[in-house]
């Protein structure tokens, strides 16, 4: 009896030894496997992608309705090739590539060139961006779900790349001020079915901050309001040198990208009446209606009763004219409208 006993407890640690060695024999295929994977992300092969996701520095500027309309990415591949990387990674640490489809577009550099031909997007994103769930908030009149995304999520541009006219391919990964579509007047207006004028492409002109004056086709983007939600203040403009001219985009002085010229006014025809957009508080702003709405209600735009007065600007420069003052005690600004009815 006791010689069975022995025989079986050898059996059975022979059997425990046998698995051992397979273990053993797994692990050392997984830690190959993943030697392997780290070699091929290290970049002796080719075809991998860098490991450590890092976006671009150019801004797109193409309007976000144009980019849903025209950007049509595939569902990205999985970049992780080993069994290892599959098994072992969380969603968040899992990275998946996806290319847009060509379209027309552009690239402008930091030193100003432009190039333009068909334009992919790469874009990488990980195992957890665009995941949502529901979350579920109680407060005194009750509760309200509201969807949210997981915060581990990540999204970034890889790089841009031009096919150009004579067939050969560049990839633009830093040194890039902006980026974005070719398109015309005719494809798309700031705020459709507007009355209002910036809203839409008119004649007129726009002066960069070095004084250059170029006439054609433009337009304006809201991008923040002034007292109350009533005064826009546009600080991005559109601008076509024709109806069948490329729109292109600036911004006001203050914005990057700074090699792409800045825009300090803008003017618009409509109707053979002019609406001026000076520089004013950080943005364009049409002027006539900004001056028409401190002198009807000066308090609803937190004003005090306009008084004649002068504005020292830092540039030593004295303004004469009628002052608003802000009716808050600190008085923090002021604007001033001028004998030639301008505002200030």
């Amino acid at each position: 009896m006791k010689f069975i006993k022995v025989i079986l407890m050898a059996l059975l640690s022979f059997d425990v030894l046998v698995l051992q060695a397979q273990d053993n024999d797994m692990m050392q295929l997984m830690q190959n496997a993943s030697k392997e994977s780290a070699k091929s992300k290290s970049g002796n092969d080719d075809k991998a992608t860098v490991a450590v996701p890092k976006d671009i520095s150019g801004v797109d500027v193409t309007p976000g309705d144009l980019k849903d309309k025209f950007y049509k990415f595939n569902k990205g591949k999985r970049e992780d090739r080993s069994l290892a990387d599959r098994m072992f990674s969380n969603p968040q640490d899992t990275w998946f590539s996806s290319y847009c489809k060509p379209v027309n577009g552009f690239v402008i550099l930091n030193t100003g060139e432009k190039v333009t031909g068909q334009m992919i997007i790469h874009e990488r994103h990980n195992g957890t961006y665009g995941i949502s769930y529901d979350s579920t908030y109680m407060f005194a009149g009750g509760q309200e779900h509201k969807k949210v995304y997981d915060p581990t999520g990540k999204s970034v541009i890889q790089d841009v790349s031009i096919t150009l006219s004579d067939g050969s391919k560049k990839v633009f990964s830093d040194k890039i001020a902006e980026y974005g579509l070719l398109f015309k007047p005719s494809d798309w207006a700031p705020v459709k079915r507007s009355k209002v004028p910036a809203d839409h492409f008119n004649p007129g002109f726009i002066r960069y901050k070095d004084g250059t004056v170029r006439e054609g086709l433009v337009a304006l983007a809201t991008m923040s309001y002034e007292s109350k939600g009533d005064l826009r203040i546009y600080k991005r403009i559109f601008f076509a040198d024709n109806a069948f001219a490329n729109v292109e985009s600036f911004f006001v002085p203050g914005y990057k990208p700074m090699s792409v010229p800045h825009v300090n006014e803008a003017v618009q025809i409509v109707a053979g009446d002019s609406i001026d957009y000076p520089l004013v508080n950080g943005g364009l702003v049409d002027q006539d209606s900004w001056i028409k709405s401190f002198l009807a209600n000066p308090r609803k735009n937190d004003l005090d009763p306009p008084a004649l007065g002068k504005l020292y600007l830092r540039n030593n420069v004295t303004l004469n004219g009628r002052v608003f003052m802000s009716r808050y005690k600190k008085k923090s600004y002021a604007y001033l409208v001028d004998q030639d009815n301008d505002l200030f």
